[in-house]
């Protein structure tokens, strides 16, 4: 028993790493900077290259990962001062140019060092509880995962620094405006006066705009009045931006469900091609479809249930970076975590379910006939 929970949380960690350090990174930098990064991967390639080729030069792993490390936050820093920082705010265009810099690196690299790179095993062993064995590195990643957490708690909740950052996330106009005011006289500038007024009425946009006009120059028929708007329509451009940053994300968190959901079907209708003689067996034995079909449901479900509690876990942790982008929802909303996982859930279970019963319609006579 104890090696089956043990099992479950040793997956639990497994992904919940993986998602820790592959998405504080992307989280920080979309809510500070609005930029969606498409070449968060190949840094990573370009670390691991450097760690690869100082280990192969016979420098100890640690400190080849350290270097690898700094050598691909030189490349951030890089690519942050000669692309990024002119796409600040602007996440469809720095989507499409982070993406044309990850095909030109990922390119550039198999030019330069082919596609058979020598790599290298993973260190500190293995260790086994039951009948499983697992990897010590891997625990020690969840353990670097939960540190790189208090890292950035640290850095966001307890240092000067982090209350500028929260503060750019949260409003980032009101951050603008922090430091030192200058005041200036409402007659300067020339002798020209910028002035807003607000009109409240529940006449048509046009005839109103006619009426104010005419009002405005019966006074001074030499004022000019222009950027008449509607307050829909300055509501609606204030939120043009995030709206497109959620659009963005939308529809990314579509393509890596259905890219899931792929995964999931191809790899429960593998494991029923491979195990086609064992439901054979089964069914001769007295098996019923429906425990054929749950069979595989059983083995498929709990790990789609650990990666959607990882994901929520991390989820739950890294939003408050994105707090800037929510509107009417607050970041830790409990009914919002569980209709994203219900909607999750849903076809995760169809992407199971459709091999599943595959499985159970098999012909025990075929099944057992076939090598």
């Amino acid at each position: 028993m104890f090696a089956e929970i043990f099992s479950f949380a040793y997956q639990f960690a497994d992904v919940f790493a993986f998602l820790i350090l592959a998405a504080a990174g992307l989280a920080i930098i979309f809510g500070m900077m609005g930029v969606i990064n498409m070449a968060h991967g190949e840094f990573i390639m370009c670390g691991a290259y450097v760690t690869v080729g100082l280990v192969h030069a016979g420098l100890p792993l640690p400190i080849a990962q350290a270097c690898g490390t700094v050598a691909a936050g030189a490349i951030g820093v890089l690519v942050e001062w000669s692309l990024v920082r002119k796409l600040y705010k602007r996440p469809l265009d720095s989507l499409l140019a982070t993406w044309g810099l990850s095909l030109i690196v990922t390119q550039g690299m198999l030019i330069i060092f082919g596609s058979s790179l020598t790599g290298i095993g993973t260190p500190e062993g293995n260790f086994s509880i039951g009948t499983y064995t697992y990897s010590t590195y891997r625990l020690v990643l969840f353990g670097c995962s939960l540190g790189v957490l208090a890292l950035i708690y640290i850095i966001f909740m307890k240092t000067r620094f982090g209350v500028y950052a929260r503060a750019t996330m949260q409003n980032a106009s009101i951050a603008q405006a922090t430091g030192p005011e200058v005041y200036f006289p409402a007659d300067g500038d020339g002798g020209v006066v910028k002035r807003s007024f607000v009109v409240r009425s529940q006449l048509p946009p046009e005839s109103l705009t006619r009426a104010i006009r005419e009002q405005v120059h019966a006074v001074d028929a030499q004022q000019a009045i222009r950027n008449v708007s509607t307050m829909d329509d300055l509501i609606g451009a204030s939120v043009a931006q995030p709206r497109l940053n959620m659009a963005l994300l939308g529809a990314f968190a579509v393509i890596a469900m259905l890219l899931a959901c792929v995964g999931i079907y191809g790899v429960v209708a593998y494991s029923v091609a491979q195990r086609k003689q064992e439901i054979g067996v089964r069914m001769a034995l007295g098996a019923t479809r429906a425990e054929i079909a749950l069979l595989f449901m059983r083995r498929a479900v709990p790990a789609a249930l650990i990666g959607l509690a990882a994901g929520a876990g991390a989820a739950l942790l890294l939003t408050r970076l994105l707090r800037s982008q929510l509107y009417g929802i607050a970041p830790n909303d409990p009914a919002a975590y569980a209709i994203a996982v219900l909607l999750l859930l849903i076809p995760v279970l169809l992407a199971t379910l459709r091999p599943a019963l595959i499985a159970a319609s098999v012909n025990p006579v075929d099944a057992l006939r076939a090598e």
